[in-house]
Order: structure tokens, then C-alpha cells, then sequence
């Protein structure tokens, strides 16, 4: 039987390795791998919370803005700067222009849609919490 093939180079090899990259770059490697899991362990928890406890505080009479779909959620931002969100898979949930409705101290709200003849008419009742 012949000799097998070397596939892998030996580490030795004359090849760059991590530790004979300069500190500037090593640094620059290693935060690019921590800073996108500091973010969704930490950061966005604490928006997200920093989110629900306005909108269960504030009255809301405000029209939803803009949607951005990250994959598994789409959320929805309204004009006063809170956001909803919806399974991406649960879809004509909300839609921009929609109208939402909201007393103090709750998380149930109403949505509105504007018709044909530029009239908002009820869509349904939510809960804030209840992702659907």
C-alpha cells in the first residue's frame, strides 16, 4: 500500500498561526467573536425588557412605522418607539399604517387597518405577551 496522502497541513509548517498574528489583529478577531454574543445574551434581553415594561406602563395610541423580519420574529415599530412582536410564520398580524390602541397598566391592545376607502377598521384584539 502507498503512502497516504498529507491533507492537513502540519502546524509547523512555516503556515501562519494564531500566535504569530500581531496583537492589534488577534485583538480585533477575538471581538468580532465575543461582542455578537455579548449582544444577544445580554443587550437584547434588556431592551426587550426595557420594551414590554413601557408598553405595559404607557398609554399607546400610535401607528406602527416600520416591520424588520429577523428569521424567526417580525417586529413591528410604532411611531412612539415601542415595538411588537410576531412570529415570522403568523402572517396579516400587523402591517405598517396599522393603528394601535392601548389603555395604562395592560398589555391587551387593539389593532386597526385602514380600508379601501382610507378608514381604519377593527383587525383584533392582542396580547402583548402571547406571541402568536
Amino acid at each position: 500500500m502507498g503512502e497516504i496522502p498529507q491533507l492537513i497541513p502540519k502546524m509547523n509548517d512555516g503556515g501562519v498561526s494564531f500566535g504569530r498574528l500581531p496583537l492589534p489583529l488577534k485583538i480585533l478577531i477575538i471581538a468580532s467573536m465575543v461582542i455578537p454574543v455579548i449582544w444577544t445574551a445580554v443587550i437584547m434581553p434588556i431592551k426587550e425588557s426595557r420594551n414590554q415594561e413601557d408598553f405595559y406602563a404607557q398609554k399607546c395610541n400610535s401607528v406602527v412605522v416600520s416591520s424588520s423580519d429577523d428569521g424567526r420574529f417580525t417586529a413591528y415599530k410604532m411611531r412612539n418607539g415601542l415595538w411588537i412582536k410576531f412570529y415570522s410564520s403568523a402572517r396579516n398580524q400587523l402591517a405598517v399604517g396599522d393603528s394601535i390602541e392601548k389603555t395604562f397598566q395592560t398589555f391587551l391592545y387593539k389593532a386597526y387597518r385602514k380600508d379601501i376607502m382610507e378608514e381604519y377598521q377593527f383587525l383584533g384584539d392582542f396580547d402583548f405577551t402571547v406571541f402568536k
